[in-house]
């Protein structure tokens, strides 16, 4: 076992407090008491109490320091092995498709560098050197190799975001009626009358409950000759 340190603490700073740890840890042998320890070394009591619990379980050894706590960081050359590690695709590192993933990218940074990341450090990395987060809502048809691989390269889709997806507010009021009739031209656009005609008793009731002030008559005569409803009124 070795003491934990506290995140934020320079190489140098952390090397100091275990100086004070272990100097503590002398003391507690001859049997000084704790207050007297605190006010020696200029920290408080608190602190050499669980120093001392720490000593009490395993000894000197307990008070060394384990090493920085921060997680480890990529220099930037290793990034750039990174960068290109992820440019040979997912395929080349076992995935059958070409979706690099936050979870995928920790998996490399471990197998390539022996260090470990969070999803949430790993978030921060891409970002912190300039990728983006994009999901392309469809694929190109064309699939052509150029194509795939700067979609490998300078984006990453957000399949484990921990944010909620934002999702575009459901339509309301005249938006609603608009989607409708969006719809309806649609099914005049594809031949779908009959069931456009099935519909419309629904469009006229958001018309006339939305109250929009088009007469039923011309809104009836608009989508059955035009696809097109009028606006006036």
């Amino acid at each position: 076992m070795r003491y934990p340190q506290g995140g934020g603490l320079t190489a140098e700073r952390q090397h100091f407090r275990e100086e004070l740890r272990l100097q503590a840890a002398e003391r507690f042998a001859r049997g000084e008491a704790s207050s007297v320890i605190a006010k020696d070394l200029r920290v408080s009591v608190r602190s050499v109490q669980r120093w001392r619990q720490a000593w009490e379980e395993a000894g000197p050894r307990a008070l060394r320091s384990q090493g920085p706590a921060s997680l480890p960081r990529l220099s930037q050359k290793q990034f750039t092995q990174l960068e290109a590690e992820l440019a040979k695709g997912p395929a080349a590192h076992g995935w059958e498709d070409q979706r690099w993933t936050l979870s995928r990218v920790k998996t490399v940074i471990g197998r390539r560098f022996h260090l470990t990341y969070t999803i949430q450090g790993v978030r921060k990395l891409l970002v912190r050197n300039g990728w983006s987060c994009q999901v392309p809502a469809r694929r190109a048809i064309e699939r052509d190799d150029d194509a795939v691989a700067g979609w490998v390269k300078e984006v990453w889709p957000c399949a484990e975001d921990s944010r909620r997806p934002v999702e575009p507010p459901a339509p309301t009021g005249t938006g609603l009626l608009d989607s409708r009739l969006a719809a309806a031209r649609t099914l005049f656009d594809t031949g779908a009358h009959r069931k456009l005609l099935a519909d419309l008793p629904g469009l006229l009731a958001d018309a006339h409950a939305l109250e929009v002030g088009m007469p039923r008559h011309v809104l009836v005569t608009s989508l059955r000759w035009t696809g097109r409803p009028s606006r006036g009124r």
